[in-house]
């Protein structure tokens, strides 16, 4: 048995708790084990395996993922050759050591994991932070003609596109050298597909990132603290608002850079680079990319 320590982990207000084994989070290869359920599926592009009786948020999930194929495919000539399993929590728990309802991909063998019901970490989670929102922010969630409860539901596919950026991460070949950069980078993956493509969902994480900075900073402000803390000691809501500065950094980029950035950034942090590179060097990379983010990276404290 894999002895495992566990994490609490928070994202855009979302307390969760997750394993950081490097292992698999799966007792066997994912995917293997997701077969073995002898689930119905939907055929490739994007595999589906789904829990009986959800056929038709199967389809939903899928199409989100296909979409977010074909945009990278098209734009970057991506492709992870992804399979999706939408799990109810019995099904989850026979193959899948995460909480359930908490998005998640294995790199090895490219299975993305959803839940098929909405009591899962995420959605319950921001369904109970619903009540803290400010009048500003909830007014701009019902400006995009959507409940709160609606885009709570709707967080865990954007948290899925997350997981997948990670993915898309390694297959463009870029080597971020610093774990606050490949979370920076899988949530630009995950924000530049919404905002080209769904653009009201884009402005909802907007509005709950201005949420989240609402509220007093944490402990830990500085990219340095991150790379010291971040899987440790760190608090969820300190992790939270980690994210949603890296969040608010890449809506201000991909605004002005788009696409563009990542196809920059694969030029200046490549795969093949084997040496280490400093914390100084990837700011002084990114600054001669888009000017500001020494500015940014300063107001954290660096």
């Amino acid at each position: 048995m894999i002895a495992r320590r566990y994490l609490q982990v928070s994202w855009l207000g979302l307390s969760l708790v997750a394993p950081t084994v490097a292992q698999s989070q799966c007792p066997e290869p994912c995917l293997v084990a997701v077969r073995a359920l002898k689930l119905d599926s939907l055929p490739a592009p994007v595999q589906t395996y789904y829990s009986a009786g959800f056929q038709i948020r199967a389809t939903h999930d899928q199409a989100l993922l296909r979409e977010a194929e074909r945009f990278y495919a098209d734009s970057l000539g991506l492709g992870t050759g992804i399979s999706l399993s939408l799990l109810n929590a019995a099904d989850w728990k026979r193959v899948n050591n995460r909480p359930y309802g908490l998005p998640n991909l294995s790199i090895s063998d490219r299975v993305a994991f959803l839940p098929a019901t909405d009591d899962g970490v995420i959605t319950m989670d921001l369904l109970r932070v619903g009540a803290t929102l400010s009048d500003t922010v909830r007014a701009k969630v019902v400006r995009e003609g959507i409940s709160y409860a609606e885009f709570a539901r709707s967080m865990t596919d954007v948290i899925g596109l997350h997981e997948l950026g990670h993915s898309y991460v390694a297959s463009y070949g870029i080597s971020p050298h610093a774990s606050w950069f490949n979370e920076f980078l899988s949530s630009y993956f995950a924000f530049a597909f919404l905002q080209s493509t769904h653009p009201r969902q884009a402005r909802l994480i907007e509005a709950m990132i201005e949420a989240r900075l609402e509220r007093p900073p944490p402990a830990h402000t500085s990219l340095k603290d991150f790379e010291q803390f971040y899987g440790q000691t760190m608090s969820p809501d300190n992790i939270n608002w980690y994210q949603a500065i890296f969040l608010q950094q890449v809506a201000e980029v991909s605004r002005s850079k788009g696409l563009g950035f990542l196809k920059a950034v694969r030029d200046a942090f490549p795969v093949v680079e084997s040496d280490s590179v400093s914390a100084g060097t990837v700011l002084e990379r990114l600054e001669r990319i888009h000017p500001g983010f020494r500015a940014w990276a300063g107001r954290r404290g660096q």
